[in-house]
């Protein structure tokens, strides 16, 4: 068997995006995996999109048998990715090619960080394991409906530099960031045109805020808190009201987050906020 590899940038051209679509098509008849989610399908033709591809063909019948995608999602230069092998083709080592060709393609970029996102379903653990990479933690995806609600109880606005101080109380105060760490995330955060910090207000109080990325047609709730003294008075459930306004008001299809299973608080109170659970994912760092 004769196979090449060779990495590709956004956007595909039409020849390649046929022949990803039908390996992702083709694994997920064997696998039960929507991997055109997974590769991030709806973003292929977007010539702003930071990622880039693996690509691995078999040269004897010229065809695409295995992909990686590495998708720098909020603009943060830290790269998830995935991968997909066509299934008469895993087992003969193209998974350490496909990664081989993502540690250049991450040089290359000089990322700050990557992490494999793999499906519960997809047997990857052992490959990642003898390729360095350590457990690091599961994730439900949940998702709702974007819909107008019409009882939101405070103001929202974009994030002000006057905010700084209370936003990173309230960071350090649900997540254990560090001050400087706060002020580094708004700072990628401002540079990412669909990425945008907001803050519900109070009589002037600062009393939450919620950090969100248009993505697929989807408005992602990427970071979300109340401050310590204001909790348990309904903030965040009109806040996630106030998200799902602004999905609606954008067109968007749905709302959707990531909670990490071990958080059973957060996991309760999206269920009762109308969020359901579509997706386990399984996280992967380097040693």
């Amino acid at each position: 068997m004769n196979v090449f590899a060779m990495k590709a940038t956004y956007p595909l051209d039409t020849l390649t995006q046929q022949e990803l679509t039908q390996l992702c098509e083709d694994a997920a008849l064997t696998d039960g995996v929507n991997y055109l989610e997974w590769m991030h399908e709806q973003d292929w033709n977007e010539w702003d999109t930071r990622g880039f591809f693996v690509f691995i063909y078999d040269e004897d019948h010229d065809r695409l048998v295995a992909a990686l995608s590495a998708f720098d999602a909020f603009g943060l230069h830290a790269y998830e990715w995935s991968m997909v092998i066509e299934p008469l083709y895993r087992s003969i080592g193209l998974e350490e090619v496909l990664i081989d060709g993502l540690k250049h393609g991450l040089e290359e970029r000089q990322a700050t960080g990557e992490m494999a996102v793999v499906n519960q379903r997809q047997e990857m653990k052992q490959v990642l394991e003898q390729q360095g990479y350590v457990y690091s933690s599961s994730k439900l995806q949940m998702m709702t409906t974007a819909q107008q609600e019409n009882d939101v109880e405070f103001n929202v606005r974009p994030y002000q530099p006057d905010d700084l101080q209370v936003v990173q109380q309230m960071m350090s105060d649900g997540f254990g960031d560090l001050p400087e760490e706060t002020e580094e995330f708004i700072a990628l955060m401002d540079e990412e045109s669909s990425s945008h910090v907001f803050v519900a207000t109070q009589q002037d109080e600062v009393v939450a805020m919620v950090t969100t990325a248009v993505l697929e047609r989807q408005l992602w709730i990427t970071s979300f808190t109340t401050l310590a003294s204001k909790r348990r008075q309904g903030i965040a459930s009109n806040l996630v009201k106030w998200v799902k306004n602004e999905a609606y008001r954008q067109q968007l299809e749905s709302v959707r987050l990531e909670v990490e299973t071990e958080n059973i608080e957060a996991l309760t109170f999206y269920k009762q906020a109308g969020f359901e659970v579509v997706e386990q994912v399984d996280y992967y760092i380097v040693k």
